[in-house]
């Protein structure tokens, strides 16, 4: 791959033509690599790439960010942003009720009733309390704020592999308190987190 042109926009101008053909290119190297990540969000990568592009494009053109100097660190800049709509995707996908359950709340299976949605909502921000402060920290910028490792790790100011033990831990914490939501019986061995 060609490397992106060094003598990038000015902070607050437009892109080049030359740019956006690199801008384009990355997308299509990164399509590929969501495909193989985001197996269940096949059907959205292609929006995530337009919507990458267009973040970048937007923040060099406001001077928010530099035009990435490698092909590397562009494609490493789209998938971030392509990551994070696919986050938000998945995140809206959860929120949703199966299109296939009744309307009627008197027939929905106890887990899908509002109640039992906030209960656990409730029961799950409780967990999160409980987590010690720079664990809380962890869960907070990584799972609730979508940011990178690498982004969270920077903000707080430790090592990327530091803040994943962290998460490790907080994960093993809130499985240990959140135990009644497991699945039960059968013997597999299924991830419910």
């Amino acid at each position: 791959m060609e490397e992106p042109d060094s003598a990038c926009c000015p902070r607050g101008q437009p892109l080049s033509e030359q740019q956006w053909k690199e801008l384009i290119d990355a997308g299509h190297v990164l399509k590929p690599l969501l495909w193989r990540r985001w197996r269940g969000f096949r059907s959205s990568i292609e929006d995530a790439v337009t919507e990458a592009i267009t973040n970048v494009a937007a923040k060099v053109m406001k001077g928010a960010m530099a035009y990435p100097k490698t092909f590397d660190a562009l494609r490493d800049a789209l998938s971030q942003e392509a990551t994070t709509f696919l986050k938000r995707e998945k995140r809206h996908c959860l929120r949703e009720t199966p299109s296939e359950l009744p309307s009627d709340n008197n027939s929905a299976p106890p887990s899908h009733t509002p109640e039992r949605r906030l209960i656990i909502a409730l029961d799950m921000q409780a967990a999160i309390s409980k987590l010690s402060p720079k664990l809380r920290q962890a869960v907070d910028m990584v799972y609730l704020h979508d940011q990178s490792l690498i982004q969270a790790a920077k903000e707080i100011g430790c090592t990327a592999n530091t803040l994943k033990q962290r998460l490790l831990r907080a994960r093993n914490n809130l499985k240990t308190l959140l135990a009644d939501y497991a699945p039960r019986g059968g013997g597999t061995k299924e991830r419910w987190w």
